[in-house]
């Protein structure tokens, strides 16, 4: 019940640090930019449709890490609050933490092609989603799954490699 509560506020305060995040981006605008070197990027390919910057860097990353961490969050918890009534703070956090990864997830489309970004955060999702019923649930998890999971690794890997614009 603690461990609901604490991840409902979690997500509360994840909400408002997005929010705060898309105000500053929506603030600054096209016109404010800050330089990076081009050896200082693990971008170099431009990954966004505009011009990279720290600022929008840093926002794609964490929106990209709020979509995916919440989305893992919001699996741990439907599945602690499974066999139980409907109404149970592990289902209600657990819808919760996946209302605030879709907001991320929509943000993060508002820049990045739809080709790149779904399998990047459905890949990930689903290898946070292990590694969460492994540490915290305490699933067994098949040599083949990991396997599975490596191949994914390698699959985003290629995805985001290749290039993040049409």
């Amino acid at each position: 019940m603690l461990l609901a509560w604490w991840i409902g506020r979690t997500s509360i305060l994840v909400a408002g640090f997005l929010h705060r995040l898309l105000w500053l981006e929506k603030l600054l605008g096209d016109g404010f930019t800050f330089p990076m070197p081009k050896c200082a990027s693990p971008f170099n390919s431009n990954p966004m449709k505009d011009d990279p910057t720290t600022v929008s860097l840093l926002l794609y990353f964490l929106l990209l890490l709020a979509a995916v961490g919440c989305n893992s969050i919001g699996q741990t918890l439907l599945k602690l609050g499974s066999g139980q009534s409907v109404l149970n703070p592990y289902i209600a956090s657990g819808l919760l933490a996946y209302s605030i990864g879709t907001i991320s997830y929509i943000a993060l489309l508002s820049k990045l092609n739809l080709s790149v970004a779904y399998p990047v955060v459905i890949g990930l999702t689903i290898i946070m989603t292990t590694l969460s019923g492994t540490m915290f649930l305490h699933e067994k998890v098949a040599p083949g799954h990991w396997l599975g999971i490596g191949l994914m690794l390698s699959g985003i890997l290629a995805i985001t490699s290749a290039g993040w614009r049409q």
